[in-house]
């Protein structure tokens, strides 16, 4: 069987898994580099682990891609903006190359090796730096934007796409981070703000808690209503992650569910709610789209 390679592209660090077969899916062994700062560069970094024996390479990389090789805007890695990545990438290595967009194949890894894998009908978010996601109904993945969503016009928080009142602009880490700095000093960070308001319960903070349980709440609350089969929410991402940690956070955000949801087991307090657990999940979804295609 033939060896494969998967690739994590991100903004600060790329991540080059090399699969290698075996029993219970092979062997991943990964190398993490600082990202690149241009094409040859990330030449460099993969070409070195090409090999007689690699079937192909998968890459993960944000923002939208066309026909799994375009990369139409980076908007972490804006030297990839209109790269026809998997062309380019595989004339320099001599390997067929599949691009994904970063939440697509989070998604595949997580149905492939995570907690996703025990549920055929969830939603998947990741609420970091912004708000991404998608569906999975009936074992498929289904993509979407539900950072993007509009709860409101009169807001006073612009999204990164243009437009006021995107639950991003509301709820991501980066709206986040700007909605602290209007309760604290300029010089001071806003994670570091938020621990030491959290162990002085200061109100502000409390208040800003509530405003995102209640918020991440409602949106998952209304999917649940259109989409009754949905059987577990899982999340990632730094932002949810933390504050999904604080038990006043989750609290909040169970008891908007509950209140807004219609089914009765979206109601339940045992309703799973489950943190992504696959920490290479972008490697091997890139190498399952590789493969799907390649098939």
């Amino acid at each position: 069987m033939a060896r494969k390679i998967g690739v994590d592209l991100g903004g600060s660090w790329v991540r080059v898994g090399i699969l290698d077969p075996g029993p219970d899916g092979g062997t991943l062994h990964v190398e993490k580099y600082p990202s690149p700062g241009g094409w040859d560069r990330l030449i460099g970094l993969i070409a070195p682990h090409i090999t007689a024996d690699v079937r192909g390479v998968g890459v993960a990389v944000a923002g939208p891609i066309e026909n799994h090789s375009l990369v139409v805007k980076g908007p972490n890695l804006h030297w990839l903006d209109g790269r026809d990545v998997g062309r380019d990438l595989g004339a320099a290595i001599g390997k067929r190359v599949v691009v994904s967009n970063d939440m697509e194949a989070a998604t595949e890894g997580e149905m492939a090796r995570g907690v996703l894998k025990n549920y055929r009908w969830a939603i998947f978010d990741t609420i970091s730096t912004g708000w991404g996601g998608n569906l999975v109904l009936d074992g498929k993945r289904v993509d979407g934007e539900p950072g993007h969503t509009n709860i409101r016009f009169d807001s006073p928080y612009r999204c990164g796409c243009g437009n006021y009142g995107c639950n991003e602009a509301h709820f991501s880490g980066a709206h986040m981070e700007q909605r602290v700095h209007e309760h604290i000093a300029d010089d001071e960070g806003a994670w570091q703000a938020v621990n030491r308001a959290l162990q002085e319960n200061a109100p502000w903070l409390l208040a800003l808690m509530d405003d995102w349980g209640e918020g991440v709440g409602r949106a998952w609350a209304n999917v649940l209503n259109r989409i009754r089969p949905i059987q577990a929410i899982v999340y990632m991402g730094t932002t949810a992650e933390m504050l999904m940690s604080v038990a006043r956070v989750e609290r909040k955000l169970r008891e908007t569910i509950q209140t807004i949801c219609q089914f009765p087991e979206h109601k339940v307090e045992s309703f799973p709610i489950l943190k992504a657990t696959e920490p290479n999940r972008a490697i091997y979804g890139a190498i399952t789209v590789l493969d799907k295609l390649m098939a």
